[in-house]
């Protein structure tokens, strides 16, 4: 568990992060939320909009800057 550690650590160190794993993605440290429905999913980082598509997409947390969402994962882009 040592390693798990250091990596975690590491990671909320970051002003922001995104982790996939499971068909799940924690995106930590967002800005603002755009959009929200069961195929698309638009969130603002660091004023860069990040838009995740996949099919049954559904909210399991969400706080003021953490969001954690599963579904089938399909894409995720990066717009400026």
């Amino acid at each position: 568990m040592h390693i798990w550690n250091n990596i975690k650590d590491f990671l909320y160190d970051q002003n922001n992060f995104m982790a996939m794993y499971n068909k799940t993605i924690y995106i930590y440290n967002f800005n603002r939320l755009v959009t929200l429905n069961s195929k698309n999913i638009i969130v603002i980082i660091n004023n860069q909009e990040v838009k995740i598509t996949g099919d049954d997409l559904k909210v399991l947390k969400c706080s003021n800057n953490e969001i954690i969402v599963q579904g089938n994962l399909k894409e995720i882009k990066y717009f400026e």
